[in-house]
């Protein structure tokens, strides 16, 4: 790949296989629309390589104030409407915003691994079918650019870990069976007959599965390398519950389960990276999601702890523990259902715990009965006064 700090660079989608021709078929079923990928490089603070759809460099941008931090930080759609100014130091072109614009998260992780900005600078404003549309392509191209183009690790810090290099490679093609996915239930490749519908519910969920499997990994191995470093700032954990709920909203949706995030009677305000947090919460959550059947039933509840700091509860109404296990499902590669009757890698817990030592919190089993759910608590340490 040529250097991403070469604006000479025509096109740096050249050398990943088959990407340009995805782009280029991807592109052609929306007329009048232009794109630019806003690839990651730094978090804190939080920077992005603008390259054009068509591979071109333009450079790189920080973006400090603006609401497009939330595209990347919190997986969020951002769009603006005729007249409205998004970010003038970010958007791509000069003077007034196009009719319509919007700015999606590349890939379904959190925080995303940059954002996908596309536009129609002649014509009228999209419609809401045209928007959903531009959404799904533009988290498939986003996707398939931000994994399929990540730069090579610094000189002395090369991967060592053929499974870890294995299991990142396997990120690039299963984002874009991810994102090609949600574009045919939203119907944009055409409407789909009855059967084939459900089975594409089917292919969804395992898909999902399958993400979660390779993020434990990845986490699993960052940790264990050390490589994680929390910033830690002041959250909401209700917030933070909020945002989990909706991020497992999907796949809830599809399994048919309740999925409840009660608000407390004022904010909980704990010491955290919400990003971090994130993660242990979606590990939580989809526990309780993949364990609980036929009709799941999955509650997020906040609350103050008396010794400082908040509570972060995640109940389910599945199988419940087992005595002999309830300590060592926090182990790596340790699962409740020692059968092996549901998918898996026994990382979810040991990953969460492993996160919430590091943020100066906790992760336990709360309660659990056979027959009856499972409550794990995330407990985070009150915020210190300057």
């Amino acid at each position: 790949m040529a250097s991403a700090h070469d604006p000479a660079s025509t096109n740096l989608w050249a050398t990943t296989p088959s990407l340009e021709d995805t782009l280029a078929s991807l592109l052609s079923s929306v007329r009048g629309v232009r794109l630019v990928v806003g690839r990651v490089v730094t978090a804190r603070p939080l920077e992005v390589e603008l390259i054009r759809g068509d591979g071109g460099w333009m450079g790189r941008r920080r973006i400090s104030a603006s609401p497009l931090r939330a595209v990347v930080e919190d997986g969020a759609t951002l769009a603006a409407e005729p007249g409205e100014d998004i970010d003038p130091m970010l958007w791509p072109w000069d003077g007034a915003i196009s009719p319509s614009a919007v700015a999606v998260p590349a890939g379904p992780s959190v925080p995303a691994a940059g954002m996908v900005l596309a536009w129609r600078p002649e014509g009228p404003a999209f419609t809401r079918e045209e928007r959903l549309r531009l959404e799904d392509l533009a988290r498939v191209i986003g996707a398939y650019v931000c994994a399929g183009t990540q730069a090579a690790p610094p000189a002395g810090r090369a991967n060592t870990d053929p499974l870890n290099s294995i299991v990142h490679e396997l990120r690039t093609p299963l984002t874009v069976v991810s994102g090609y996915v949600a574009m045919m239930r939203e119907g944009t490749l055409g409407e789909l007959p009855e059967p084939a519908a459900r089975a594409l519910n089917i292919i969804a969920t395992k898909t999902e599965e399958a993400r979660l499997l390779i993020d434990e990994l990845l986490t699993a191995g960052r940790l264990e390398a050390d490589r994680i470093a929390p910033q830690i700032e002041v959250m909401d954990l209700y917030e933070a519950a909020a945002a989990a709920a909706r991020r497992a909203g999907p796949r809830a949706s599809m399994l048919g389960a309740e999925l409840v995030a009660d608000a407390p009677p004022q904010p909980i305000l704990v010491a955290g990276d919400p990003h971090l947090v994130a993660r242990v919460l979606d590990n939580l959550v989809n526990n309780a999601l993949h364990y609980s059947s036929p009709m799941p039933r999955v509650e997020l509840s906040v609350e103050a702890d008396p010794a400082g700091g908040g509570i972060l509860r995640v109940s389910d109404n599945g199988p419940g523990i087992r005595e002999q296990m309830r300590e060592r499902v926090f182990e790596k590669f340790v699962r409740a259902d020692e059968r092996g009757s549901r998918a898996g890698t026994g990382l979810g817990l040991y990953v969460g715990r492993q996160l919430a030592d590091r943020l100066g919190g906790s992760l336990r089993l709360d309660s659990t009965e056979l027959g009856v759910g499972t409550t794990f608590a995330l407990r985070l340490p009150a915020v210190v006064e300057p």
